[in-house]
């Protein structure tokens, strides 16, 4: 499974990166501190999951969704990772975005769920 990782806290970043690998929930990771980075990885990979915080300078988590929705042919599931779920969740009902999960941090274990459903869902081979 490829994942994409989005926090502008670089020692969050880190450490969700780390968890990832070490529980084998992906193969492949890239990692992006901000929102506009993760739009620039995502104009030259492809990935089966994204994980964003919500919180972040210049573009929030619901931004980096809408502009990535706008610029990839098959959107991944994505999920957002962050202390401040509840206005996540109200600004994404509101536009009626069809987010993959909204998890609180730091509920690794919830997190740990929504990526093994993500994955049981296709057969990945690496």
């Amino acid at each position: 499974m490829r994942l994409l990782l989005i926090d502008d806290n670089l020692e969050v970043l880190s450490a969700l990166k780390d968890y990832c690998l070490a529980t084998n929930l992906a193969s492949f990771i890239a990692t992006a501190s901000s929102g506009r980075e993760a739009l620039n990885i995502c104009s030259s990979e492809d990935f089966d999951g994204v994980v964003c915080d919500y919180e972040m300078p210049e573009l929030d988590g619901i931004d980096v969704f809408t502009l990535m929705k706008e610029m990839v042919l098959k959107m991944p599931p994505f999920i957002i990772f962050s202390g401040n779920v509840a206005m996540a969740k109200s600004i994404a009902q509101e536009k009626n975005l069809d987010i993959h999960a909204l998890i609180n941090k730091p509920h690794f274990e919830q997190l740990t769920h929504t990526l093994h459903e993500i994955k049981s869902q296709k057969d990945f081979r690496g």
